[in-house]
């Protein structure tokens, strides 16, 4: 068994630290490495359980504990270069060409003259 515990979670230097703890019938073991590598695992069951299905059980989380670290540091990776091609980016002055005054390209923003008010007309209709 301590030979596919250390193949699978230990490195070398790396500490793993297992607490076992029994209530009535049922134990309960805390697998907690001592690096961020492997994320903690409790494992619960009764002995025969534990015999059984322990080391499938650690192996199953091994794997799927180190999926999510490629994962986690490919997706560093990649934030890391995107924040690096953005500060680049900014660091770039634009050139543009400035746009003379009073004119604007956007015909909502251009000014026209307000129509002049009419006048009163004298001749209306009399109707009374």
């Amino acid at each position: 068994m301590f030979e596919k515990i250390s193949k699978l979670l230990l490195a070398d230097g790396e500490k793993l630290s297992l607490t076992i703890t029994k209530q009535g019938e049922k134990i309960s073991v805390l697998v907690a490495p001592k690096s961020a590598k492997i994320i903690p695992l409790v494992i619960s069951g009764n002995p025969t359980e534990l015999d059984q299905h322990f080391l499938e059980q650690l192996t199953k989380h091994a794997d799927v504990s180190n999926g999510l670290i490629s994962t986690l540091e490919a997706a560093e990776k990649a934030a890391n270069e995107t924040a690096k091609a953005a500060a680049a980016k900014a660091v770039k002055p634009k050139e543009s060409k400035p746009k003379p005054e009073g004119k604007s390209s956007d015909p909502s923003t251009t000014a026209s003259p307000a129509p002049a008010p009419k006048e009163p007309q004298d001749d209306f209709l009399d109707l009374f």
